[in-house]
């Protein structure tokens, strides 16, 4: 029997209209914020990473291009990022299917997720009965999250900005929710404001 094995795939080719510029290379705390992510990604226990970059791919490539060389790295570009994030879900999807039994599915300005979540929720989604894995807390369900290969075609019929979050309202009952003592699980950085408020917390 084959060691269950899990693709991370980080999503990270959207324009940043809120932000103002390309918020994968906003500064957070000395490194790009897509950078933090891509870390978390590589010293966690998932079995491969794609980065799935999309809007001024070419100037993200140029400033992060050692981090995007470790071993178990892979880098697509989505040239139709604009329909969506759906579409970058279903090429990163595209390239992990054949070869993995899981996914899970990061979001590129998340920049408090770490190894230690990843792998929590890696070993959760491994250890339980259920085809979904999500982290949850003070009673909300956040990011990233695992779906096993029971809903790939499911996701790759997904549209805009939906992303998973329609197939987690649908199948209550095979959600496997881990609670954590982490509150970044659904902040996402859309404008300069959040980023300094992000910026301003204590590390």
């Amino acid at each position: 029997m084959n060691t269950p094995e899990t693709a991370g795939i980080i999503l990270a080719a959207g324009a940043s209209e809120r932000f103002g510029s390309p918020k994968q290379l906003a500064n957070f705390r000395g490194k790009p914020l897509l950078q933090w992510v891509i870390d978390a990604a590589v010293q966690s226990d998932l079995d491969l990473v794609i980065v799935v970059l999309g809007h001024a791919h070419d100037r993200i490539l140029e400033q992060l291009d050692d981090p995007l060389r470790a071993e178990k790295i892979i880098t697509f570009i989505n040239h139709d990022f604009k329909s969506g994030q759906s579409s970058s879900l279903q090429l990163g999807l595209t390239m992990a299917r054949a070869d993995y039994q899981a996914a899970m599915f990061l979001l590129a300005d998340q920049p408090k997720t770490d190894a230690a979540l990843i792998n929590r929720l890696n070993s959760a989604f491994w250890q339980s009965p259920k085809s979904i894995c999500v982290p949850v807390y003070g009673g909300r369900q956040g990011n990233p999250v695992v779906f096993g290969s029971k809903y790939f075609d499911a996701l790759m019929d997904t549209r805009g900005d939906q992303g998973g979050r329609e197939i987690i309202r649908s199948n209550p009952d095979d959600v496997h929710e881990v609670e954590t003592a982490n509150p970044h699980i659904f902040t996402d950085i859309d404008t300069p404001e959040d980023l300094a408020g992000l910026n301003a917390e204590k590390p």
